[in-house]
């Protein structure tokens, strides 16, 4: 995955709602477990 960022210093803080199969939420937590 790639990380967003901007280059001007003004990030403006956005929030999400989205839904997923509980199969791909697990699927997420053990990739980012791996990284940490």
């Amino acid at each position: 995955m790639s990380e967003a960022g901007t280059d001007n210093g003004d990030d403006e803080i956005v929030t999400v709602n989205f839904k997923v199969t509980r199969s791909f939420l697990d699927e997420i937590e053990d990739t980012w477990r791996t990284r940490i």
